[in-house]
């Protein structure tokens, strides 16, 4: 049993420096070691040292590759009271860039606050603290003109920190599904008077795109992204419903339904030529400033008719968050189970989507989670013109959900 180093109330980042390698290294004797012989919610039924359900988890998400390892503790602070502290501080994770700037600097790393860390330490016999308990508490959520964000792992927030000093930014949304549930462009509309195309067959949340679409700023397309065929749509409404011959068909039938219907297909290019929404042109370019992809497996269909008419030189697209769902390898070349079984999980989507938009111009800048988040080089020299859109200035680092 590792030797007891006691909770350092004047300095709480030790022990949670000891969670990080706990998680990052599966090394559980320094953080065993803070803990007091009495506690009882990192114990099982013999008595021995476990983690709780959130430790667990993050770990299992590094292990298969699902999450940033970085976490930083904010704002620290203890309160002691007798022979008992309280002590706090904000969870953030942390998702360094891969790209640079015009100017040649490394992009600012999106922070993601996750939660309150509360801790609970209580004196030893040996006139040392240690921890009793934690407890986890969600964070106040930041908002804008009365909004909030709504996208699950940041999109709205990166969106929003790679073009800061933008005003009217366009976007184009295909897999919507819900207005605001987990929208990645609710937030761009409505808190920051972004105008756009949202694409989806089957739009959940009727009075919210009532709301979107009413003033005009944003066009709603009931219609699937393809060649103009029908084809079968599984679980439609779902967030995981997809084409039949594409979805994660096990993964479909235990979350969500096994229904199925059939949608009529139009090509990207008749959809964006059809909206009353067109995007700006800026220096005689038409420009959409964020495309947000989520179709649960025709992203790279879909990313082959947006970059066959972006090859035209008066059409760009600037940043795009794809979703993969974790079909490939990072890319450092890690992937869920350290290998990638195309056998068994199919074609590894996630490095073909990658070099195909490499090969197109774009860098990726950002791996979270089950999206990865590109940029078009040189995107900055399309945001200058004489409507006032301005070239971003040095970033501050953001906090968001």
């Amino acid at each position: 049993m590792p030797a007891r180093t006691g909770f350092d109330t004047n300095n709480p980042q030790s022990y949670f420096d000891a969670i990080q390698h706990m998680l990052t290294r599966k090394d559980e004797a320094s953080w065993t070691a803070h803990l007091h012989p009495g506690s009882k919610c990192f114990r099982n039924a013999s008595g021995a040292a476990t983690l709780d359900g959130h430790l667990s988890s993050w770990r299992d998400e590094l292990k298969y590759g699902y999450t940033s390892p970085l976490i930083k503790y904010v704002d620290q602070s203890c309160t002691c009271e007798g022979d008992s502290a309280y002590c706090e501080a904000k969870m953030i994770r942390c998702y360094p860039s891969f790209a640079r700037t015009c100017r040649g600097e490394r992009h600012s790393t999106l922070l993601r606050e996750l939660l309150l860390l509360k801790v609970f330490v209580k004196c030893h016999s040996d006139g040392s603290f240690y921890v009793m308990e934690h407890s986890y508490h969600r964070l106040p959520v930041e908002t804008h003109q009365g909004y909030s964000p709504c996208s699950q792992i940041s999109q709205d927030s990166w969106v929003l920190q790679r073009f800061t000093d933008l005003r009217e930014g366009f976007f184009l949304e295909v897999g919507a599904n819900h207005a605001k549930e987990l929208s990645n462009t609710y937030f761009l509309q409505m808190g920051h008077c972004w105008k756009g195309i949202c694409i989806e067959p089957f739009p959940q949340g009727a009075e919210i795109w009532e709301t979107r679409c009413r003033h005009g700023s944003c066009d709603l397309v009931r219609k699937a992204v393809g060649d103009g065929s029908k084809v079968t749509f599984v679980a439609p409404g779902h967030v995981l419903g997809g084409f039949l011959d594409k979805v994660d068909i096990n993964r479909v039938t235990q979350q969500a339904n096994s229904e199925q219907v059939q949608v009529d297909t139009q090509p990207l290019q008749e959809m964006l030529l059809s909206a009353k929404n067109q995007p700006p042109v800026v220096n005689g370019v038409q420009v959409i400033h964020y495309l947000s992809l989520d179709t649960e497996g025709t992203e790279y269909d879909i990313l082959l008719q947006v970059l066959a008419r972006a090859t035209s030189d008066r059409f760009k697209v600037l940043s795009i968050s794809v979703e993969h769902n974790y079909k490939g390898c990072s890319q450092d070349g890690f992937c869920a189970g350290n290998h990638y079984d195309a056998s068994r999980n199919g074609p590894d989507l996630r490095t073909a989507i990658r070099k195909l938009l490499e090969d197109n111009g774009y860098v990726l800048d950002l791996e979270v989670q089950h999206d990865d988040f590109y940029l078009l080089k040189g995107y900055e020299s399309y945001l200058d013109d004489s409507s006032g859109r301005r070239l971003p200035q040095p970033l501050p680092q953001t906090f968001s959900r």
